[in-house]
């Protein structure tokens, strides 16, 4: 479940994004232990001037009621550092977790003073994403519908890119428009309303197993269709094969 709301501001030299709200996991193999998590922005630096890069900012809090524990990591400190504990209850610190996203994170005991590495960040091999091909996913998927902005990017086009991006937001705006004409309702295809809102008014949504069942299987039926949510663009395949999403 998820109160989830995207936010970005802009902050002179970088800008912070973030998805504003609460996200909860269940972990159904665990006892049913249900996961409070509130993510970290993420900051992209040097938009103006210096280095550009991408980095976490403000705070991860993950909360499991069930058990007790709380983590709480601090990204406040830029240049990738990270520093926290591991909480069981409100103030028992049990782990003491520290270090940068691009070199080494070390876990503490705090009970008996034994510091190791919890993750090598420099040999963690990077699993890639195994997606079907582009022309053979669902319309409506995102790799789809942004394929040839990013590879315009990837290619330096940066006009074709601009251009790329303005139809796929002027075809939904198009879309909107005609759903209200005739007083359509937005149904997402792997989420389900709840009906019920936050305090700050953001709707809230559920995972919808049925309808990711059935997302697959019109992603196996996608074939080739034009219509991929850039409408216009029409040119779906145009670096399929040589361009490297992830």
């Amino acid at each position: 479940m998820s109160t989830g709301e995207f936010k970005s501001k802009f902050r002179g030299n970088y800008i912070d994004s973030c998805v504003d709200g609460l996200h909860v996991m269940t972990l159904k193999n665990h006892g049913d232990e249900t996961y409070e998590i509130t993510w970290p922005t993420m900051v992209a630096r040097g938009i103006l001037w210096g280095s550009a890069r991408i980095e976490h900012g403000s705070n991860l809090v993950v909360y499991c009621a069930k058990t007790g524990y709380k983590s709480q990591i601090s990204f406040d400190k830029s240049d990738h550092k990270m520093d926290g504990y591991i909480y069981k209850g409100q103030k028992e610190k049990v782990f003491h977790i520290k270090g940068n996203l691009q070199d080494k994170i070390y876990v503490t005991d705090e009970r008996s003073g034994e510091k190791k590495v919890f993750i090598d960040c420099e040999h963690v091999k990077r699993e890639k994403y195994i997606v079907p091909e582009i022309t053979k996913q669902s319309e409506n998927e995102s790799r789809r519908v942004w394929h040839n902005v990013t590879y315009s990017l990837k290619k330096h086009d940066y006009d074709r890119a601009a251009k790329c991006k303005t139809e796929i937001e002027e075809f939904q705006r198009k879309l909107a428009k005609q759903r209200k004409e005739n007083n359509d309702q937005w149904k997402p295809r792997i989420f389900s309303d709840t009906k019920q809102k936050t305090a700050n008014n953001v709707p809230i949504f559920t995972w919808d197993q049925e309808g990711y069942e059935q997302q697959v299987v019109n992603g196996a039926n996608a074939g080739t269709s034009s219509s991929s949510g850039n409408e216009g663009t029409g040119e779906i395949e145009q670096g399929v094969n040589d361009l490297d999403l992830d």
